[in-house]
């Protein structure tokens, strides 16, 4: 049976079982780094002395992989389902407009002003430490601004097709 840092020809292509997990062998692809898993006793493998591929009687079983779900996503952020989660009552299409445009322009002055905590401190590169952590003050909250509406719907009809 294979075990670590064995090889493995499967398909024409080289592998390199880089674990043995129970019955199960995870194998690396020479020269491209991905990943498989098959069961130990299907996979054929180099005997190390006599250099020869063994091929057990066994068919071979690669076992499907396992997609495991994002915790987030770096490059979306869907408001309505953020909005949705938080309040019980509806949202209108306008809010969303007005809260993208809102959000894009409060991380464009954020990454800014880290900018600046970065430069004034002599690094190139951002980091979590020169990031402004914005807080919402309740007593700002508690005001309705009617120009509001109008700037969502004038965001809706020039910013999005």
């Amino acid at each position: 049976m294979i075990d670590i840092n064995m090889m493995s020809v499967i398909d024409n292509w080289p592998y390199k079982c880089t674990a043995i997990k129970g019955n199960v062998a995870v194998l690396e692809k020479i020269g491209k780094g991905t990943l498989i898993t098959v069961d130990r006793d299907t996979c054929p493998y180099i005997d190390t002395s006599t250099k020869v591929l063994i091929t057990p009687e066994k068919k071979l079983v690669i076992k499907p992989k396992a997609k495991l779900p994002k915790k987030y996503k770096a490059k979306t952020i869907d408001i309505m389902k953020i909005i949705k989660n938080e309040v019980d009552i509806s949202i209108s299409r306008d809010l969303v407009y007005f809260v993208r445009d809102h959000v894009e322009t409060l991380i464009g002055n954020l990454a800014i002003e880290a900018s600046n905590n970065a430069t004034r401190n002599g690094e190139k590169r951002l980091a979590p430490r020169h990031w402004y952590w914005l807080e919402v003050p309740i007593h700002g909250t508690q005001t309705i601004v009617r120009e509001h509406d109008d700037l969502a719907k004038d965001i809706k009809m020039n910013d999005w097709k």
